[in-house]
C-alpha cells in the first residue's frame, strides 16, 4: 500500500467538506481527541490558504466581465448584447468579446484599455461562427493586408493599410458582389447631394438586392431614414452597417451615437 505522506497519517479516518471558506466535518473515527486535534491544527493552515487562492481566482475572473449593449456602450447584463473578458498578461492586456450568446466576437491584444490601443494580429467573428475580418494592429493603427468575409462566408474584399501615409489604404481585391453594388450607392450619394431622396432610396435599395450584405449601402439608407424621422429604420440600418463592417469605424459609431443615442 501506498505510504501517506506525515502530514496525513494521523488524519485517515478524519473526512471534512468545504462550505464557501469554512470546513465542515463530515465524519471522525475513533481516534483519540488529542490526535485529531494534532492533525486538524497541522492541515488548517495549509487548506486555509489553498481555499484563498481559490476564492481569490473566482473573484478577479468575475470582475473582468464588462457588458456592452448594442451601441456597444457598458451596460449591465440583463440588458447587454455582448460580453467582454480579459486577461492581464505582463503589461499588455489579451481581450475577448463574445455575443450574448456565448459565440466569439473578437479577440486580439491590447496595450492599454484606456483608451483602447490594440497591438498585433486580431481575428473577428459574426455570430454564426464565420469570420467577418482578420488582420494587424500596430499601436492602434491598421497595418498591412486585411481580409475580410461576408456572413455568409464569401470572401468579401482584401484592403493593405499603410499607416502614416496620405493614402492609408488601396483595395488589392474585391468579390463580384461588391463590385455589383459599389457603383449603385455612388450613384445613390450622387442624387442625395442633388437633393433628390427618392431617387437614392431606390437606388440604395437596388444595391442591397445585388449585395444584401453591403455596409455602405445600408450606412447611407440608414442615414436618410433618420432624417426622414424613421429613426427605428435608420438605427437598425446603422447597426447592420457597423456589423457588416463599415469601411471607416469612427464615422459609424458617431453615426450611431449621433442618430440612435439621444
Amino acid at each position: 500500500m501506498r505510504k501517506l505522506p506525515k502530514l496525513f497519517e494521523s488524519c485517515t479516518f478524519r473526512t471534512y467538506r468545504v462550505v464557501g471558506r469554512k470546513l465542515q466535518l463530515q465524519g471522525v473515527s475513533a481516534l483519540p481527541s488529542n490526535q485529531i486535534d494534532a492533525c486538524f491544527c497541522r492541515l488548517f493552515p495549509l487548506l486555509s490558504l489553498c481555499l484563498f487562492i481559490l476564492s481569490g481566482c473566482l473573484f478577479a475572473q468575475t470582475d473582468s466581465i464588462l457588458y456592452f449593449n448594442h451601441y456597444w456602450k457598458e451596460t449591465t447584463r440583463d440588458s447587454a448584447a455582448y460580453y467582454r473578458l480579459t486577461e492581464k498578461k505582463g503589461n499588455n492586456f489579451w481581450v475577448r468579446d463574445y455575443y450574448i450568446s456565448g459565440k466569439l466576437q473578437m479577440e486580439g491584444k491590447y496595450l492599454s484599455l484606456k483608451p483602447e490601443i490594440q497591438d498585433g494580429y486580431f481575428v473577428w467573428y459574426y455570430e454564426n461562427g464565420q469570420k467577418f475580418a482578420e488582420g494587424k494592429y500596430v499601436h492602434g493603427r491598421r497595418d498591412g493586408v486585411w481580409i475580410f468575409w461576408f456572413p455568409d462566408g464569401l470572401k468579401k474584399e482584401e484592403i493593405k493599410f499603410f499607416p502614416g501615409r496620405r493614402s492609408e489604404y488601396v483595395i488589392k481585391w474585391q468579390s463580384k458582389r461588391m463590385k455589383g453594388s459599389k457603383p449603385l450607392v455612388e450613384r445613390a450619394m450622387n442624387q442625395k447631394k442633388k437633393g433628390n431622396t427618392d431617387q437614392a432610396f431606390y437606388l440604395l435599395n437596388s444595391a442591397l438586392q445585388v449585395n444584401p450584405f453591403s455596409a455602405e449601402a445600408l450606412f447611407e439608407r440608414g442615414l436618410l431614414n433618420c432624417k426622414k424621422g424613421e429613426k427605428e429604420f435608420g438605427c437598425s440600418d446603422l447597426l447592420k452597417a457597423r456589423e457588416y463592417g463599415y469601411y471607416d469605424t469612427f464615422v459609424v459609431n458617431k453615426a450611431i451615437e449621433e442618430n440612435c443615442l439621444k
